[in-house]
């Protein structure tokens, strides 16, 4: 499986005898899937359909959808007319005019200047069966376009995010290293903390300071969870779709064992690691936060 980016945009364009349709899809990074359309006014009433198949595909992302329809016969780009209104203002108009003794040549064009002789609502036919299955053609048309662009973005931030582990797990390698060293030093300090305090102390007592020092600086333990968040995290990446929330969670997994390791370890040289792992892991973080 790819990671996929949750920026893109699709655009498709269908022409027929009778109409164009254009459909335009644009997204961006969101935590939910937040939808927002701009429809025609005889479309109001498929925005719920319209939705319901985009978010099947974009999942999760602010998501902006244009749905533009030009007819080939201009009448049918007006919008529809209230009559009755239209007719009311045009009686009302006419007898001012021949109350003023005015010509009424002017009349209609000043009725069409209020809006609410012009309605928002469907036309009484709707939507004919022909022109709504080619809007849903050039809407999926839209959104293939769309999920390439999000695969194409999702490989490049892909490519990123395994440089990134690939520096993690090579910093993890280095601190096992230093944490082999690091036991050695841990034994000869308590050797000759040993033999500084053995006459005071009775055998149980020193055995107790052995374990106490130990289980305090030991990170062997962090370090196998650190390799097995990494190991983890890369399986989910390579073989799980629409894994970003998931990854996140991995990610911060990650970065407790890795302050864990830090405060634990009482190494200069470690920490130092630690410190570059952190670099390293905020860059992924990064790039997660725009990962479907």
């Amino acid at each position: 499986m790819m990671l996929k980016s949750m920026t893109g945009f699709g655009s498709a364009v269908h022409e027929t005898d009778k109409f164009t349709i254009k459909a335009e899809i644009k997204t961006l990074n969101s935590r939910n899937f937040d939808f927002k359309s701009k429809l025609p006014p005889k479309y109001f009433s498929k925005e719920i359909d319209i939705q319901s198949i985009i978010e099947n595909s974009v999942v999760r992302g602010k998501t902006d959808f244009l749905l533009q329809i030009k007819y080939n016969d201009p009448y049918q780009n007006i919008r529809n007319i209230n009559k009755d209104i239209a007719d009311a203002y045009f009686s009302e108009i006419s007898s001012l005019f021949d109350k003023w003794q005015q010509p009424k040549d002017q009349a209609a064009r000043i009725v069409f200047t209020f809006p609410d002789v012009f309605s928002n609502e469907p036309a009484e036919n709707g939507i004919d069966e022909e022109e709504w299955e080619e809007t849903l053609r050039c809407l999926r048309n839209a959104i293939s376009k769309l999920d390439n662009y999000r695969l194409i973005e999702g490989k490049k931030l892909e490519n990123q995010i395994i440089e990134y582990i690939n520096k993690l797990v090579e910093l993890k390698g280095k601190i096992t290293q230093l944490a082999k060293e690091r036991i050695t030093n841990i034994t000869e300090k308590l050797r000759q903390r040993i033999s500084e305090v053995s006459q005071l102390l009775n055998s149980d007592r020193l055995e107790q300071e052995i374990i106490y020092y130990v289980e305090k600086l030991d990170i062997t333990e962090e370090i196998d969870r650190l390799e097995a968040h990494l190991s983890y995290f890369r399986e989910v990446m390579m073989n799980e779709e629409n894994s970003g929330r998931k990854l996140t969670f991995i990610s911060q997994e990650i970065g407790r064992e890795i302050n864990t390791i830090g405060s634990k370890a009482n190494d200069h040289g470690i920490q130092k690691i630690v410190v570059e792992m952190k670099e390293e892991l905020e860059k992924i973080k990064q790039q997660l936060a725009n990962i479907l």
